[in-house]
């Protein structure tokens, strides 16, 4: 027998029941148009959605990362702020002088890089006069600077990191930690020669002072009087 065209409908018999299947019917070309589009309609809303949500995202981060630059910002007081902001004007100072490059509208590209870390390390080494030049103490050379002094640098320029929200490279860090360390021997060095005075950096307050500061607080009156009892027991017997 010849195999045509299912008709659109036919009976498969059974016992004493049939089941009737129909053939799938096909859509006008304006129907599928219309399907299409609806499609097409229900793609750029889910695509409009995913932006949106992306946005969202994306302002929800950049207002942590402004509220973690805000405590970051709070751990410093005012005074660690303002001798910070003179060590990065040298830094910037330095730059357009010698990386002019590395500064935009007056705003210090990082990361830095090797090469300027060292040579901005060695320049604030050393002391220098008013217009630039080192200060050789006889017949030592110049005179290094103390290493609180220069290590407050450092302190500075990753506290610009911080800001700027840039982490500092744990290269640099470590050429750091060892330039400082070899800065401290160094001092060490000096002041067992005589070439550096005892007292360069942070000067000790004498015995006679701290009795004098004692004797101030044993008679000082008002809600700061009970000091005297911690000050004086310690002070006082020295």
């Amino acid at each position: 027998m010849p195999r045509g065209r299912p008709n659109s409908r036919r009976a498969v018999s059974g016992a004493n029941n049939a089941v009737e299947i129909a053939e799938p019917s096909i859509l006008p070309d304006n129907a599928r148009v219309e399907v299409g589009s609806e499609l097409q309609v229900e793609a750029e809303e889910a695509l409009s959605a995913q932006a949106e949500a992306a946005l969202d995202l994306e302002v929800l981060q950049d207002l942590n990362r402004s509220r973690f630059r805000n405590f970051c910002d709070m751990s410093l007081s005012e005074g660690t702020k303002r001798q910070y902001g003179y060590k990065i004007e040298t830094l910037k100072s330095f730059l357009r002088s010698e990386f002019p490059n590395q500064i935009d509208n007056n705003n210090i590209i990082l990361p830095l890089g090797e090469n300027i870390i060292t040579a901005f390390f060695g320049h604030i080494s050393f002391r220098r006069s008013r217009n630039g030049e080192e200060v050789n103490i006889d017949d030592s050379g110049p005179q290094t600077l103390s290493h609180q002094y220069i290590s407050t640098y450092r302190s500075a320029i990753v506290s610009e990191y911080t800001r700027q929200n840039c982490r500092f490279p744990d290269v640099e860090e470590k050429i750091l930690q060892k330039f400082l360390k070899g800065v401290r021997n160094n001092i060490a060095t000096q002041r067992e020669s005589g070439a550096m005075c005892a007292t360069e950096g942070k000067s000790p307050i004498s015995i006679a002072a701290f009795r004098l500061l004692a004797d101030d607080l044993i008679s000082m009156e008002g809600p700061d009087m009970n000091l005297h009892i911690t000050c004086h027991t310690y002070i006082r017997c020295l």
